[in-house]
């Protein structure tokens, strides 16, 4: 079993508080991605699980033993950074074994170590090259192959693809949902691409400035995000949010009202006291637009830029003064900037969030 447990951890640099006390479980097995923004605290966060940082309050237990005070080779962790880390007057091969080595492992079972994970990572044709030979994908996976040969409890991952372009990011997230499959480990994933969070975690931990925003499986945030932060962060392109007031509610509903004096119909209630502001939030592949539009729910805009991406067109519109960005899964030949546009906000697809 590797489960993780941060027990009213926090950290603080003098009087500067960076994370405030939180709690978080991680279960064995499960991929945890820590999102946010830079400087929300969450490589700070993966430096105090492994030991790199001390907390200044609070627990962290790993299968219910206290390794709070434990030094780094003893919480039975591996930690893969942003940069490689790699030695490079050694080859792959010896890269990969080198922990082993240093823990007076025997050669014949470094040796067996070594080949498998690099038989996991496709690296069994480079154990003789050296890290200057190698891709930025070879060499982020000789580094994950060097934790993988410590067999540790928990994986942690600081941002392994950030130094990567966009071609070996997308190659290196499929290589890391393969290699967990492999791996009966647990895996806490740092990174600020909320892409890569969506495509490789069980559940995913938004924070923002130390604190934990939400914690959820990746659709249940795109879905139901638990506020305005939350729906800004999940999704690309991000949602649209327009400042509205409050004007009724029928049933389930709530009826909205634009700075222009466009009437919207939204689903789902709030608390809120009627004639209150609140903030419409819709995501831009949820807009409707073409020939045949239902009369609710109607808004108008000139078209300020189109962007055409093949299977997908994006559309930037000035609607009354603010900001929209519209995702149609087609391309639109005919929409060209200066146009005035008709779409409509479906009720069910519209979310409301309150101060």
């Amino acid at each position: 079993m590797s489960r993780l447990e941060l027990r009213s951890v926090s950290k603080s640099f003098g009087a500067l508080e960076i994370i405030p006390p939180l709690d978080l479980t991680v279960e064995h097995g499960e991929f945890c991605a820590l999102v946010g923004p830079s400087g929300c605290g969450k490589s700070t966060l993966l430096r105090i699980i492994a030991g790199l940082e001390p907390a200044t309050t609070g627990q962290v237990r790993v299968d219910g033993e206290d390794v709070t005070g434990a030094e780094p080779p003893e919480r039975g962790v591996a930690m893969v950074f942003q940069s490689y880390a790699l030695y490079p007057h050694m080859n792959v091969s010896a890269n990969i074994g080198f922990g082993l080595k240093i823990a007076h492992q025997a050669a014949d079972d470094i040796r067996a170590k070594v080949d498998a994970a690099a038989q996991k990572l496709h690296l069994d044709v480079l154990l003789a090259r050296m890290p200057r030979e190698l891709s930025g994908g070879q060499r982020q996976r000789v580094a994950i192959g060097r934790a993988i040969t410590r067999d540790p409890r928990i994986f942690l991952l600081d941002e392994p693809l950030s130094n990567l372009d966009a071609a070996l990011r997308a190659g290196m997230r499929v290589e890391i949902a393969r290699l967990r499959q492999n791996l009966d480990a647990t895996m806490i994933y740092v990174t600020h691409d909320q892409v890569e969070a969506m495509t490789l975690a069980d559940r995913i931990v938004v924070m923002n400035r130390g604190r934990i925003e939400q914690i959820g499986a990746p659709m249940d945030l795109y879905h139901r995000p638990a506020n305005r932060f939350v729906a800004g962060f999940i999704g690309s392109p991000s949602m649209n949010f327009f400042a509205a007031e409050l004007t009724g509610r029928s049933g389930g509903d709530v009826l909205l009202r634009l700075g222009d004096g466009t009437r919207i119909v939204a689903s789902g209630g709030v608390a809120t006291p009627l004639g209150e502001r609140v903030t419409l939030g819709i995501r831009p592949e949820h807009i409707e637009f073409g020939e045949a539009l239902a009369e609710d729910n109607r808004v108008s805009g000139t078209v300020q830029v189109v962007e055409r991406l093949g299977c997908d067109t994006l559309l930037h519109v000035d609607l009354s003064g603010t900001a929209m960005v519209m995702r149609q899964p087609r391309d639109l030949p005919d929409i060209h900037a200066g146009e005035r546009v008709t779409c409509r906000f479906p009720t069910g697809a519209c979310h409301v969030f309150t101060p």
